[in-house]
């Protein structure tokens, strides 16, 4: 029997003898998902008839793209990168296994080496995102669980709280110290991080309640709240490299320099920004801005008091890095941006149930469809996945958007613009988003 499991066989002995396992398990190891398989946890192959489901484990075993996180580096285009970036074996590099596997398995400086390389075969199970679970597995069941109490001392991440749900998966999907994807990495065949929370949990196997159209506010508010992390994430990025030398070309827009210069849709954009005042100077790529336009729409929705302020930090950031500010002062300004999204966060959670900012958010995307479009094609792209997760309806009892809804009408509507990066025309994106203001 695997280490972990003999650990979780244990717990469960001393659950059955009325023992309190808190505290006999030291906090933060992970203990890997056998631990989480019984038929009695969340291993059963029906779901129950109230309460939790119980089947968690094997939806995220059998349909979680997740599972293969660690089998997906055995691919040839993994492999190819690798010979690209010099890497004898993707399957056991850290700079690789830090996002398709457990920190314990690949050796990340603040994950214990209890678990050991064994849990790489399952790549990213259920303690990359709910956290080390050492500490709480023996007792999130209970009576009284203190939810709050263990994520503070036990290593748990509430993911009913959109904020720490968005906070686990920017840490991949946008990056941190710990989870890189750099310019080398994207040049030598490694996807872009195209990330927006809601887009990425409908096309995700739920394992969690589904409650239809009940589900709609937590599923909107981490819409929401995907957006200020991702660029808090990306901010602090920008800031780690500044402080060591000189911002990582991914940092910027890929586009402003790889684009086919016998096209025009390049110049289109140029000339349709600088237009509306957004130009920078010649012969610089801006930030990376996918997410500006979208962030800062949240932003003025979630805290319209400190939205100037919020504004004012993340454009001081862009500046800094597009005219080539010492790196010291692209660091502070940057530092800024990510303190001020941080702020931002605390004010979306701190918002009634019943606040219309999902409402506001929309209303924002539509009526501001040249600011939109002059974000240019992932822009764009992101501010329709961001529109779509906030008028999404829900089927009854599911987690399967209805069909023929508003967000039905938002793919079809906004799909034409965005289907091949290298013709996007920031005109024509603009008039189809303000056709779709006068129809909601």
């Amino acid at each position: 029997m695997p280490r972990e499991s003999r650990r979780a066989a244990a717990v469960l002995v001393l659950l059955a003898s009325g023992a309190d396992v808190r505290g006999q398990v030291p906090v933060g190891e992970f203990v890997g998902p056998a631990s989480c398989d019984a038929t009695a946890c969340h291993g059963a192959d029906a779901p129950a008839a109230d309460g939790i489901a119980r089947t968690e484990y094997r939806t995220w075993w059998r349909s979680d793209p997740h599972r293969g996180a660690w089998q997906a580096l055995s691919s040839e285009l993994s492999r190819s990168m690798g010979r690209r970036l010099g890497i004898a074996d993707v399957t056991q590099a850290r700079e690789c296994l830090s996002c398709h596997a457990l920190p314990a398995a690949a050796g990340a400086p603040d994950a214990p080496p209890a678990a050991g390389p064994r849990l790489l075969e399952f790549g990213v199970s259920c303690e990359a995102c709910h956290g080390p679970a050492s500490g709480w597995y023996g007792s999130h069941f209970q009576p009284g669980f203190d939810r709050a109490a263990a994520s503070r001392d036990l290593g748990w991440r509430d993911l009913r709280d959109p904020a720490q749900l968005a906070a686990a998966c920017v840490r991949c999907h946008v990056g941190d110290a710990d989870h890189v994807v750099d310019h080398a990495m994207i040049a030598s065949g490694h996807p872009e991080l195209r990330f927006e929370l809601g887009w990425f949990l409908l096309d995700a196997a739920p394992h969690w309640r589904q409650r239809g159209n009940e589900s709609r506010s937590w599923f909107r508010r981490a819409a929401l709240a995907g957006q200020l992390a991702a660029l808090q994430a990306q901010l602090e990025k920008l800031g780690r490299e500044a402080e060591a030398g000189r911002p990582d070309d991914s940092s910027l827009d890929c586009a402003a320099c790889h684009h086919d210069v016998e096209q025009t849709a390049w110049l289109a954009l140029r000339e349709w920004r600088l237009a509306r005042g957004l130009g920078t100077p010649p012969g610089r790529p801006p930030l990376e801005g996918a997410r500006l336009f979208t962030a800062d729409a949240v932003a003025a929705a979630a805290a319209p008091d400190a939205h100037a302020e919020f504004a004012a930090a993340v454009a001081q950031a862009g500046q800094a890095l597009d005219r080539a500010a010492p790196a010291p002062d692209v660091a502070r300004a940057a530092a800024e941006g990510a303190r001020q999204c941080g702020l931002l966060l605390q004010a979306l959670a701190a918002l009634p149930a019943d606040a219309p900012a999902a409402e506001e958010v929309a209303r924002r995307l539509l009526e501001e469809a040249d600011r939109a479009a002059a974000q240019g094609f992932r822009g764009a792209e992101q501010a329709v996945w961001l529109l779509h997760s906030l008028r999404v309806e829900f089927e009854s009892g599911s987690w399967s958007p209805e069909q023929g809804g508003a967000a039905s009408s938002i793919s079809a509507l906004l799909g034409a613009p965005l289907s091949v990066r290298g013709s996007y025309d920031p005109g024509s994106f603009a008039r189809r988003l303000r056709a779709l203001m006068r129809t909601d």
